[in-house]
């Protein structure tokens, strides 16, 4: 009897043992976050729309039945600390450097965005080289990175502040407390118009960089199975079309220094 027992013990166990594990590993949802005010790549619009990268994580997401989860607005360094410590399992939108990919997981290459110089339109200069900003001020987003090979040049050879916010950065522009800010095209068009700076401040035409865009994931994060599922999903809207077709509903017109969201 006491053998009989302890034997029912054993497997009572090693079957509670197993399922907890077995539960500990089903994530229905993920949370999901990225940088504010950043149209057209990610951005908040009455909860249906979250611009390109964004979008094409929510697709992915049901796709494989996953919840995404949007968390709430942050500054981007608060974002990027969240994710490396899997407060946050996703980052719809983010550029790879040498030292985020210590901390995070990659996609491939979902879009590519432009980075350009913002100035006064009283106060344009030529610009086709980084050695144009040596001995001006610049300004851009606080754990914003331009690429490796230009962080790099900019540590060793340009004075760049930083702030937390886009509407500072626009605002510091205006009141000529630097000469140029760096910023995305498309988005910084869209903020220009909200701040009503798009007649005061202008992109000059020639681009500082252009970067891929990747979705970042959490190497600490509770739901690895599920990340490794969404990986292989947005590889899959790559392939067949789906995050082009999401890319197309958003456009902006360059010329005009203004953004256009389609209605399609």
């Amino acid at each position: 009897m006491i053998l009989f027992r302890l034997r029912y013990l054993i497997a009572f166990l090693l079957i509670t043992s197993f399922s907890y594990k077995a539960g500990a590993e089903v994530c229905d949802e993920l949370m999901i976050n990225g940088g504010s005010n950043w149209f057209p790549y990610f951005y908040r619009n009455s909860g249906e729309h979250y611009g390109i990268v964004g979008d094409i994580v929510l697709q992915a997401s049901n796709r494989i039945n996953i919840t995404p989860v949007i968390g709430k607005k942050a500054p981007w360094k608060r974002i990027l600390f969240d994710l490396k410590n899997g407060q946050i399992d996703v980052v719809a939108g983010a550029l790879k450097t040498k030292e985020r990919e210590k901390n995070f997981i990659f996609s491939n290459p979902v879009y590519y965005s432009e980075f350009h110089i913002f100035v006064r339109k009283q106060s344009q200069f030529e610009f086709n080289d980084l050695e144009d900003l040596i001995g001006k001020r610049g300004i851009k987003i606080r754990g914003m990175s331009l690429g490796q090979e230009i962080d790099e040049y900019a540590f060793e050879n340009l004075v760049i502040d930083e702030v937390t916010d886009t509407d500072s950065l626009f605002k510091m522009i205006a009141a000529k407390r630097v000469d140029y800010g760096i910023f995305y095209l498309e988005s910084g068009f869209s903020e220009l118009q909200k701040l009503k700076l798009d007649q005061s401040l202008v992109a000059l035409p020639y681009p500082l960089t252009q970067q891929p865009l990747y979705v970042a994931f959490s190497k600490q994060s509770r739901c690895p199975s599920a990340i490794q599922q969404l990986i292989k999903e947005i590889d899959l809207m790559i392939e067949d079309g789906a995050a082009e077709e999401i890319a197309k509903t958003y456009a902006y017109t360059k010329s005009n220094n203004r953004v256009i969201e389609s209605d399609e």
